[in-house]
């Protein structure tokens, strides 16, 4: 038996679906889920440096240390 089993009803596959995406959420936050948190590193990186430019990217990033 499925979650696509024609013996469930239409809001049963509903609320089945809704229940496996829940449980993985919750595993996703107790794992601590480091890949989103990677991602949006990336994302901010990419953004800051589309909107100054190589160079002065560089130069800050270079003189902060």
């Amino acid at each position: 038996m499925t979650i696509g089993d024609s013996r469930f009803s239409h809001q049963d596959r509903i609320l089945g679906a809704q229940l496996v995406s829940t449980m993985n959420a919750r595993r996703m936050n107790q794992e601590g889920s480091a890949p989103d948190r990677g991602g949006a590193r990336y994302r901010a990186l990419r953004y800051e440096l589309q909107s100054e430019g190589l160079r002065a990217f560089l130069r800050k990033r270079l003189t902060k240390a």
